[in-house]
C-alpha cells in the first residue's frame, strides 16, 4: 500500500484595483403604466447621452434591471391599485479614473435625472490572477510538505493529486452608494482611494511519501 501525505498550500494577493464598475438606478411610482414607461424610456435615453458624451460606449453601458409593476398600497384593508413602479438600473464599467467619475457624478447632477449611484471596484485579468493564485498556493504546499517530510525522516515523492478547494475569489469591492444625485450649486472633485482588493486560494496537494 503506498504510502502519502496530504498538504494543504494557501495562497492569498493583495491586489490594487484597476477598473471602475458604476450602477445607476432609476426608479419611480407613477400613476398609469403609460406614464411609467414613457418616464423611464425618456431618462434612460437622457442618462445613456450623458455618459456617450463622456466617453463611455454605448455598448457598453447594459441594463442590469428593468420592471414595471403594479403597485398597491392598504386603504381600509383593502389593496388597492394606486399606480406603477419602475426600476431600470443600468450598469457599466470603465478603468480606474477619479476624473472621469467626477464628470460622470457631476454632469448626472446637472441633468435632475436623479438616479442612485452605487460605485464598485473590480479587477480586469481574473484569469491571470487565479491562475497565480494557484500557483502560489501549488509552491506552498510543496515547500511545506519538504519541511513535513525532512521532520518526519522520510522521502518526499511524487505528487500524485491535487485538489482545488473552495477559494475566497471576490474580485471586486464596493466603495461608494448615493440614495440619488441631486442638481450641485458647484462642480465637486471626487478623490476616492479604493481599498486593495485581498483574494485567497486553497489547493490540497496529495504527495506520496518513501
Amino acid at each position: 500500500m503506498e504510502r502519502t501525505i496530504v498538504v494543504s498550500g494557501k495562497a492569498n494577493l493583495n491586489i490594487e484595483p484597476d477598473l471602475i464598475r458604476m450602477s445607476l438606478l432609476l426608479t419611480n411610482k407613477l400613476e398609469k403604466y403609460e406614464e411609467a414607461i414613457n418616464e423611464v424610456s425618456v431618462l434612460t435615453s437622457q442618462l445613456k447621452d450623458i455618459l456617450v458624451n463622456l466617453g463611455i460606449c454605448r455598448n457598453d453601458i447594459k441594463t442590469h434591471i428593468f420592471s414595471v409593476e403594479p403597485y398597491y398600497q392598504n386603504k381600509d384593508n383593502n389593496y388597492v391599485l394606486s399606480g406603477y413602479k419602475y426600476r431600470n438600473e443600468l450598469i457599466f464599467k470603465f478603468k480606474k479614473d477619479n476624473k472621469l467619475l467626477s464628470d460622470i457624478v457631476n454632469e448626472v447632477a446637472l441633468s435632475n435625472i436623479n438616479p442612485f449611484i452605487n460605485i464598485s471596484y473590480e479587477l480586469s485579468n481574473k484569469d491571470k490572477i487565479k491562475d497565480k493564485l494557484i500557483a502560489l498556493a501549488v509552491k506552498k504546499a510543496k515547500s511545506e510538505a519538504k519541511t513535513i517530510a525532512k521532520a518526519a525522516n522520510v522521502a518526499l515523492g511524487e505528487i500524485i493529486k491535487i485538489n482545488h478547494v473552495t477559494a475566497n475569489l471576490d474580485f471586486g469591492v464596493n466603495t461608494l452608494r448615493s440614495e440619488g444625485v441631486s442638481a450641485l450649486s458647484k462642480s465637486i472633485n471626487l478623490d476616492i482611494e479604493a481599498e486593495n482588493i485581498n483574494i485567497k486560494d486553497e489547493v490540497e496537494v496529495v504527495f506520496l511519501i518513501k
